[in-house]
């Protein structure tokens, strides 16, 4: 039997003190200098190696939550099984 996750409200609670202790009020500094705002990128989180995936979709949470033209895409969901080399997720945006 699978434990119930926590509720979306506490995820949230949890994310937005953490970007909040990590950009502060200046926001993200050295991207601002060193990225343009027309920029966009693609990023990827792949397995490394086989395992069950936890808390892939509090990973995907962060970026929604993170501000910004952002789009988080899981591959999988909690739970699923995977072999190394599987995108778990792919974050784009600018």
């Amino acid at each position: 039997m699978r434990p119930e996750p926590p509720p979306d409200a506490l995820i949230d609670d949890l994310i937005d003190r953490a970007l909040a202790e990590d950009l502060g009020t200046a926001g993200d500094v050295s991207t601002t200098a060193t990225i343009g705002a027309d920029v966009r990128a693609t990023g990827r989180i792949v397995a490394r190696a086989p395992g069950c995936i936890s808390g892939i979709g509090a990973a995907a949470r962060v970026f929604d939550r993170a501000g910004g033209v952002v789009a988080a895409s899981m591959g999988v969901q909690d739970g699923a099984c995977v072999d190394a080399g599987t995108t778990l997720l792919e974050i784009t945006g600018s």
